[in-house]
């Protein structure tokens, strides 16, 4: 069986979408699957100076990278130029590969769907669309794009249209499978819950005795309020940055970012224009040591504008889950995260603009560290039941072979 994916980023890339099509493909390489993937010869974070190999194979997956541009991510014109490039050249070195049996497709680029709707149709293939994010419905819903444009009705008729030519969508949370069968309107035969995964083989819990990463931070005893991953305009900042610096004067709480984005130069001139010595402010760090900076937080901060429900669920929350560590989600209560806290008990979610509310239970979970560090051991215990790499894997591998079976038909 022979599997195309399609990840405008991949292994080594730091990026959250980068290390889930990492894992997926090497553990169908596994289950005996002939994979190939197509990625950028970019990084996600356009800092690299050197151009990867163009052809390589890595822990069992052939991949294959195209040189794209790189406008940037500072506004959407940039995304669209960068997007349209990745798809131009991803398009023409998939029609020279043999023809695969099952092309999969995150969201995260624009027109990525579209593009593999194409192959799919050219070269007779299956088509699995794994949407990370709904695009270009975030865009619209952050007011990035005008819906009722002309290029935003063209954006949405291609993306929607090529989502529902798809054999199987699978969404990562119950309010995205709404979304996509209500909204989007795939039939809901064809729209699967595949949650994300915390990757069980490299995370684990570290004792903060034990953690050369925290302890490089100097930080000792004191309570560690951690976000780390992607700083994207769809994770409010303002009211947690106003927190950091109302607790300047607490000197038990210390608050360490770990990561990059749009909203990271914010981030950067808060600090500095508020002389703020409570927070660490650091880049991606290798995958090697993400068990450690996931686990030098004793409390994990997770953010999404409500206006995003059903569009975006962080993976970084599964991270927090692997490492055994409470979570303090500022969202909307319809959202997978929200349920999921509420069905384990792993922490606690408030609305992203109560800043009242998170400054009183950051101070509560500081103060009743062992309770606190229940709702970890809670959140821990539903990881290992749901949400490991073999399981999120392995049902990929179920609905693939599913596919190629023939059981799936996509009608007119």
């Amino acid at each position: 069986m022979r599997i195309l994916l399609l990840n405008h980023y991949y292994w080594p890339d730091v990026s959250g979408n980068a290390q889930y099509g990492t894992q997926l493909a090497e553990d169908l390489a596994r289950a005996g699957m002939e994979v190939h993937t197509i990625a950028s010869v970019g990084d996600y974070l356009g800092e690299s100076r050197t151009p990867l190999p163009r052809e390589e194979t890595h822990n069992g997956v052939v991949i294959h990278r195209v040189p794209v541009t790189n406008f940037g991510k500072r506004t959407p014109w940039q995304r669209l130029g960068d997007a349209a490039s990745f798809n131009t050249m991803a398009f023409l070195r998939a029609l020279r590969l043999s023809r695969p049996d099952v092309i999969i497709t995150q969201t995260a680029l624009l027109f990525i769907v579209t593009t593999a709707a194409v192959l799919a149709f050219l070269r007779r293939s299956r088509l699995l669309v794994w949407c990370q994010d709904v695009w270009p419905d975030i865009a619209f819903a952050l007011g990035l794009f005008r819906q009722r444009s002309y290029s935003g009705r063209l954006f949405r008729l291609l993306a929607h249209g090529s989502m529902r030519r798809a054999d199987r969508v699978a969404a990562i949370g119950r309010c995205m499978a709404r979304y996509l069968t209500n909204g989007v309107r795939i039939p809901a035969d064809r729209v699967v819950l595949h949650p994300n995964w915390g990757d069980s083989r490299d995370l684990a819990p570290v004792a903060h005795n034990d953690n050369s990463f925290r302890q490089g931070l100097g930080v000792g005893d004191r309570f560690v309020v951690l976000y780390s991953g992607n700083m994207g305009w769809g994770h409010p900042f303002e009211n947690i940055m106003d927190a950091i610096r109302d607790l300047r004067e607490n000197d038990g709480i210390h608050f360490v970012f770990i990561g990059g984005g749009q909203r990271r130069p914010f981030i950067e001139e808060y600090i500095h224009a508020n002389a703020l010595t409570n927070i660490t402010l650091l880049p991606y760090q290798p995958y090697d040591l993400l068990a450690q900076t996931l686990s030098a937080g004793d409390l994990h901060l997770v953010s999404l504008d409500a206006r995003l429900d059903g569009l975006i669920i962080p993976s970084k929350f599964y991270g927090a889950l692997a490492v055994a560590r409470p979570v303090l989600f500022l969202g909307s209560g319809n959202n997978e995260i929200a349920h999921v806290i509420e069905e384990s008990g792993c922490g606690v979610r408030i609305d992203a603009d109560d800043p009242q509310a998170l400054v009183r239970i950051i101070l509560d979970a500081a103060e009743h560290r062992e309770e606190w560090a229940q709702k970890g051991r809670a959140g821990y215990s539903e990881f290992l039941a749901k949400y490991r790499r073999d399981i999120g894997t392995g049902r990929y591998v179920s609905v693939i072979e599913e596919m190629v079976k023939g059981r799936v038909k996509v009608e007119g």
